[in-house]
Formats: structure tokens, C-alpha cells, sequence
């Protein structure tokens, strides 16, 4: 099993917390230990009936196959923590580093302006398990693919501290957090964090998007 936690301690929203891994689908138990009292708790979305259990502060999901869902106490949504369960990546789909039209992200990437730009055609940016690329991503090229499991693009502009709202005479000059202009590219398993506008922002055709989380 992979398994990926985000934590957070910064910022102007502590509430959101997510943990996301990957499975082969033969069946987990996912336990949530609660840290705090409660009356009542839900997972969501209810229409999926995940069979769930809490025993001595810890609540247990069960899962079958892969598949997103979020507990909530008290009908507080300030308490929500979201699960994302992902299939295990295909070995033939994890990329060859030395391939020129391959870019592999691994660690964490800050680009100094905060935007991470795209521009050439055909380019495959993989985001290993675990990576963080701290940048607004602004794609212009043609066919390219982004893809990665436990793989987090952050907003950098939600950090007043390094980069200022106004860098460029507007908001993140002028860019949403993941911008997709060129035609016929791929999102697969990518996780945007802390947007401090608008998510994804597609302007191009048959751009597909897989496993999206925002």
C-alpha cells in the first residue's frame, strides 16, 4: 500500500485536512482516530453507503476499491477530513526519467516567480508520490500529460509571506492555480491545495481531467 498525509499549520484555513493512498482494491479498513468528543459523525457522500464502524476513538471505513469519501463530526463541516483512495499506479505507466519529453518532479519544487510554466508540445510532467510543486502551473503546449499519485500542486500565492497577491499588477499575474491552454492535454491524480482563485481554468479542446482533486 502507498500511503501519503498532508498536514497543515499555516495559513488562514487550518480546517482542511485530507490523507490520501493507493490500493490494489482487495479490501482495507481506512481508521480516522478522533481527538475530540463528539455526538454523532457521517460519511460522505451518504448515497455510496460505505459500511463504517467507531470504537474506542477511532473511526474505521471500509473499502472495496478505490474511491473518495470525507467523515464529518457533528455536522460541523469545519471538522471534515477527506480520504482519497486511489488505484496503485501501473508500473508501465510511471515514466522513463531519461525520456527528453519527460519531466519528473520529486521533492519539493519552488520556481522563484511561483509559476511553473509549460510551453512546449508533447511534454509529460510526472509528480512523484509525495511531491509537492509550490507554483501556479500555467500550460500553453499541446499533448502534454500531468499525472501523479499523493502528487500536490500549492497555490504559493496563499503564502503572503513569500510572494506578494499583486506580483505581476495582479492576482498571481493574471494566472488560476492550474491553467490549461494548449489542446488535447491530460490531468490525472493531481491535488490542488490552497487556490486563492479559481482551481483549474481549461481554455483549450479535449482536455480531459482524471481523478481530480481541489
Amino acid at each position: 500500500m502507498e500511503f501519503v498525509v498532508y498536514g497543515r499549520s499555516v495559513g488562514g484555513d487550518t480546517n482542511r485536512r485530507f490523507a490520501m493512498f493507493a490500493f490494489d482494491g482487495s479490501g482495507v479498513r481506512v481508521d480516522i482516530r478522533v481527538k475530540k468528543n463528539f455526538r454523532r459523525y457521517m460519511v460522505i457522500p451518504s448515497v455510496k453507503n460505505f459500511r463504517s464502524e467507531f470504537c474506542d476513538g477511532v473511526i474505521s471505513v471500509y473499502l472495496d476499491r478505490p474511491d473518495y469519501f470525507c467523515v464529518r463530526l457533528d455536522d460541523d463541516d469545519n471538522t471534515i477530513i477527506s480520504i482519497f483512495a486511489d488505484e496503485i499506479m501501473n508500473p508501465l505507466h510511471i515514466p522513463d526519467p531519461a525520456d527528453p519529453n519527460t519531466i519528473v518532479i520529486d521533492g519539493v519544487l519552488s520556481p522563484e516567480d511561483g509559476i511553473y510554466h509549460v510551453e512546449e508540445d508533447n511534454k509529460n510532467i510526472y509528480l512523484t508520490p509525495g511531491s509537492v510543486l509550490n507554483a501556479r502551473v500555467l500550460i500553453k503546449g499541446k499533448n502534454c500529460k500531468v499525472w501523479g499519485r499523493g502528487a500536490a500542486v500549492v497555490d504559493p500565492y496563499e503564502n503572503i509571506y513569500r510572494l506578494s497577491i499583486i506580483s505581476g499588477g495582479t492576482e498571481g499575474s493574471g494566472h488560476k492555480l492550474f491553467t490549461i491552454a494548449g489542446a488535447n492535454c491530460r490531468v490525472d491524480g493531481v491535488t490542488l491545495i490552497d487556490a486563492r482563485c479559481f482551481n483549474y481554468t481549461i481554455t483549450a479542446d479535449n482536455v480531459v481531467l482524471k481523478n481530480a482533486k481541489a
